[in-house]
């Protein structure tokens, strides 16, 4: 099982401006989560996600694609008996925190962190930078980007 960061989501779901031309990261970023939301919704993916991280997800969701977009989400990511979706308790918070502190991350990073390492999850997909100073976490997808880019520049 790996984790799931809410920014993959919302690099599949979120749609640029009309006109904005995208820098090839980002569009690499949508690709690769679009790809990845396509293996969980086959199966081939086991998934956790907190319910702050699918809080998060729904919010912004809702407010760039409307009500209806987060409802039609929120029902398929219901239905996939592969994604676990963890209670985040106020013990998960207090732990957060002190993690927060120690390991200089955002809060929500942090209730991440508490509910693999409960989870003996070592995993997560993200395109968030902080989690590869963690030691006991593994971020592949930036891994698979750093190699791409780098192999794309020699």
């Amino acid at each position: 099982m790996k984790f799931l960061d809410s920014n993959v989501i919302l690099y599949a779901y979120l749609k640029p401006k009309p006109g904005l031309k995208l820098p090839e990261r980002i569009k690499w970023r949508k690709s690769k989560s679009k790809e990845l939301i396509k293996r969980i919704e086959n199966g081939l993916e086991e998934i956790i996600i907190s319910t702050v991280h699918l809080g998060e997800i729904l919010n912004i969701i809702s407010k760039k694609l409307g009500k209806k977009q987060a409802i039609l989400f929120l029902s398929k990511i219901l239905a996939l008996k592969n994604v676990h979706v963890v209670e985040v308790s106020r013990d998960t918070y207090e732990e957060a925190l002190s993690v927060s502190i120690s390991e200089n991350l955002e809060p929500n990073d942090a209730i991440a962190i508490v509910i693999m390492r409960k989870l003996k999850c070592k995993e997560i997909y993200t395109f968030d930078h902080d989690f590869q100073k963690i030691e006991d976490i593994v971020t592949p997808l930036l891994e698979e980007e750093k190699q791409h880019f780098t192999e794309k520049n020699i």
